[in-house]
């Protein structure tokens, strides 16, 4: 779930323009968000180099635990998006659509007792006004999951169900958004595709950039992965996400919230190295976007580089 909710947060401050006559001023101003922007950037940036060689490491460390013949094989992903799309809603440029670059890093592994997934999403607006602290936003996800079966020794198998993992998440901003969610998720096995799950959580707001004593909620969330392959040359991967957050009160209402992607891996298309760089397409719809009564769609072009 992206949230990044600085320019929400300025609409009911009303914040007052900088007025023309200015120059001088703004010209200082602008130059110190130039320089404040970078710096959040490269902050950010550093933040998620970081943990992701701890979590390649960690998962890494995990399996070497057994040297047997026997022993299991454990996964490890971590890859950089770079998303370019001109219709956001709510950002720097509102009322206006606003033109926003998004440099996304994701990572996926899993070790003896479970998974780990974490996202950051870094968003830097091209046609702000130039006076929006929300010009630059740093959101971040973490999703550690234990398997049930792999605690326990059981199979929890049954039908489409391969396993069932308890699960805790953190979502959080630079604008003072902090959310805990508890619950859990199914993996299942659905012919046709890499993975499919499904979770549920309770969603506990912690801390609201308003002030606001937001009501405990749910949050339900499916998330695939589907190979399309025409032949040798021609791979294609459709994959996303779909997050239903229930309202939270105080005119927060329920929020549904979609981006499915869909991705040409470029080695195999040129006969060089396959699984590391995808070009495509991502398409958002966000409904009541952060509660609001907005809705949003942005179709966005698409790099990706896996590591």
């Amino acid at each position: 779930m992206i949230f990044s909710l600085r320019i929400v947060r300025n609409i009911f401050k009303n914040r007052t323009p900088v007025t023309a006559g200015a120059s001088d001023m703004n010209s200082i101003r602008n130059k110190g968000e130039v320089m404040n922007r970078l710096f959040k950037g490269l902050v950010g940036l550093g933040m998620t180099v970081g943990f992701t060689v701890i979590a390649n490491g960690a998962t890494l460390a995990a399996g070497t635990e057994a040297t047997s013949s026997d022993a299991p094989s454990y996964f490890s992903d971590t890859e950089v998006q770079a998303l370019w799309g001109n219709s956001f809603d709510l950002r720097s440029n509102s009322p206006e659509e606003t033109s926003t670059v998004t440099i996304t890093v994701e990572h996926f592994s899993t070790w003896r007792y479970g998974d780990n997934f974490f996202l950051m999403d870094a968003f830097l607006d091209l046609n702000g006004d130039g006076n929006s602290d929300a010009e630059t936003t740093i959101y971040s996800e973490y999703y550690p999951s234990l398997s049930l079966s792999k605690i326990t020794g059981e199979d929890f198998s049954l039908g489409p169900v391969r396993d069932i993992f308890g699960t805790v998440g953190i979502n959080v901003d630079g604008d003072g958004f902090l959310a805990m969610l508890y619950g859990g998720k199914l993996d299942l096995k659905v012919p046709g595709f890499n993975f499919v799950n499904v979770q549920g959580y309770v969603y506990d707001t912690v801390r609201d950039p308003f002030d606001r004593d937001l009501d405990t909620t749910y949050q339900l969330t499916t998330a695939w992965q589907m190979p399309i392959v025409f032949s040798d040359r021609v791979k294609l991967f459709f994959q996303g996400f779909i997050d239903v957050i229930g309202d939270r009160g105080q005119g927060v209402k329920t929020q549904f919230l979609t981006q499915p992607q869909l991705r040409l891996d470029i080695g195999a298309l040129t006969g060089g190295r396959e699984g590391k760089f995808f070009i495509g397409t991502e398409v958002g719809y966000w409904k009541n976007k952060f509660g609001t009564d907005v809705d949003e769609f942005v179709p966005q072009v698409l790099g990706v580089f896996k590591f």
